[in-house]
């Protein structure tokens, strides 16, 4: 497919995957092309031209389920995210610890739930 039949297929409504993820576009004016996150809800822009040169694939049969959208939001919805930075240079040996661990996630969790209990918090 070509940028300009791509560039001609991203109207409202048209579905597309790019990336492994799904998105149907919402709006298009300008040179912009406002879509959104089939499961995540998310809504991006891009610039026709940024979109015409990506690997995306047309759908117009397949939509994903409500049911599932529902289901990924309230899921999302329960969650809380925490995250930290750390400096290449400085922190490096933290950096190579948690790299060399099965689950950073699961192995931080423990550390936090190990000093919860030695501080008779848990």
């Amino acid at each position: 497919m070509t940028s300009k039949e791509k560039k001609a297929l991203l109207i409202p409504g048209a579905v597309f995957t790019a990336g492994g993820r799904r998105y149907r576009v919402i709006s298009e004016a300008d040179g912009a092309v406002h879509v959104k996150d089939e499961i995540t809800g998310n809504s991006l822009h891009y610039g026709k031209d940024a979109l015409a040169h990506m690997a995306i694939t047309f759908d117009e049969t397949r939509k994903t389920p409500e049911a599932q959208r529902r289901a990924v939001a309230k899921y999302q919805a329960g969650q809380r995210q925490v995250m930290i930075k750390l400096d290449r240079e400085k922190e490096a040996d933290i950096i190579e610890w948690l790299t060399g661990k099965e689950s950073m996630q699961a192995y931080i969790k423990s550390l936090i739930r190990q000093d919860m209990k030695r501080k008779g918090e848990a």
